[in-house]
């Protein structure tokens, strides 16, 4: 699935990465909840992350968290996990924008 992935972003200079872990005392009914943590849900902040690293190339210019949520995902922690991915594959940590609502217009 990586190299499917890889492929198609290769040339990218901006990636919109969604990601948002449930937390177990989120507002969700428990079926949303196990749809969402399931093989086909989202992903969560590592999983971003480490899809992010292996994708990333040189022409990167922008990485934007989204999906995130006061009640699921922490903004920071999505930040920070995708930061800490692109500075272990030798990449600019700082590409990584922290998302504003709404979120600021970029130059791509």
């Amino acid at each position: 699935m990586v190299n499917v992935v890889r492929e198609s972003v290769a040339d990218v200079d901006c990636v919109l990465l969604m990601v948002e872990p449930v937390a177990a005392a989120g507002p969700q009914e428990e079926a949303l909840i196990q749809r969402i943590r399931g093989r086909n849900g989202h992903l969560s902040n590592d999983q971003g992350a480490e899809l992010l690293a292996a994708v990333a190339g040189s022409g990167l210019r922008h990485v934007v968290p989204m999906h995130l949520s006061g009640e699921c995902n922490e903004p920071a922690l999505a930040v920070a996990a995708a930061r800490d991915a692109l500075r272990a594959a030798g990449l600019d940590p700082g590409l990584v924008r922290r998302p504003a609502f709404p979120t600021p217009l970029l130059e791509i």
